[in-house]
């Protein structure tokens, strides 16, 4: 993959790397006359309908927003920036669409991360993709944000097939954390849910049920990064540091929605926030 950061802003931009040999192939798209999705479209001669899907991620502090044709990753937007969802989500949706050449129109479906996570960030992002949805009347699929967080690290790994448990943790302050635990399948290149969503304070005995079954846990995600020293000396549990959420991670699993037909209902659809919204005093005002 490319990066392209913007140090200001902790922007980042990702575009898939298919695009590198679509511009060798064609010269239209050296002279940026031809979108790349169009390109893809004109390079492998499709014959089945593979969907244009925007993806929208802001479970935790970073807003991302993807975009993807069927399987391909045809660009990232990200930022981590503190309480900047509601400021730069639509403008980032904008700048990636405007982008890749692709009209609104075009978009077949939008996925958004349910949740667990940011409260907040969850709610102006259901918000945003249900506006969108009903706005040009495609599909809203809603896709479990620790699943995604696992699958996608999971494809990282190209499933690998052992007895490891991957557990995405979302920081929920101090030391609680939202989890859930997947086995991963290399066979069938997919996740197998052990244990469902929820919230828990984690300590040295958080993961004792698994451990006595002899199985080795990878903990990763925002909620991970603050459990390295706990875990230092457990051979059966690693934490994976750096295992950030975006976007990207939405492709697969919605493709799966898209294609199965799973679709949310507009009007009734709410994020899985797990917990009851506490609002808290600025710092500026204590």
């Amino acid at each position: 993959m490319e990066y392209k950061p913007y140090e200001s802003t902790g922007l980042f931009v990702e575009v898939g790397l298919p695009s590198n040999v679509f511009r060798a192939v064609i010269p239209g798209a050296v002279m940026g006359t031809i979108p790349f999705h169009k390109i893809f479209w004109s390079v492998t001669k499709l014959d089945m309908h593979h969907p244009i899907i925007l993806h929208i991620e802001t479970s935790t502090s970073v807003c991302s927003v993807a975009l993807s044709r069927g399987v391909v990753l045809l660009g990232c937007i990200g930022e981590t920036i503190e309480n900047a969802h509601a400021s730069r989500l639509t403008l980032n949706i904008n700048r990636l669409l405007r982008e890749q050449g692709v009209p609104f129109q075009d978009l077949d479906a939008v996925s958004v991360a349910k949740g667990p996570g940011s409260y907040t960030g969850l709610r102006i992002a259901v918000s945003t993709a249900k506006g969108l949805c009903y706005a040009l009347d495609i599909p809203l699929l809603g896709i479990d944000s620790l699943y995604a967080l696992a699958s996608g690290y999971a494809r990282r790994l190209a499933y690998p097939a052992s007895s490891a448990l991957m557990v995405p943790l979302f920081d929920a302050r101090r030391m609680e954390v939202y989890r859930a635990v997947f086995a991963s399948s290399a066979e069938e290149n997919q996740l197998k849910e052990i244990q469902g969503t929820e919230a828990v304070v984690v300590d040295t005995t958080s993961f004792d049920r698994w451990k006595h079954q002899g199985q080795e846990l990878h903990l990763l995600g925002s909620g991970a990064d603050k459990l390295v020293a706990l875990f230092e000396d457990d051979d059966q549990v690693r934490v994976i540091s750096g295992v950030t959420c975006t976007a990207r991670n939405l492709v697969h699993p919605a493709l799966q929605a898209y294609t199965g037909g799973t679709f949310e209902d507009l009007v009734y659809f709410e994020p899985q926030y797990l917990k009851d919204y506490m609002p808290t005093t600025p710092k500026k005002r204590i």
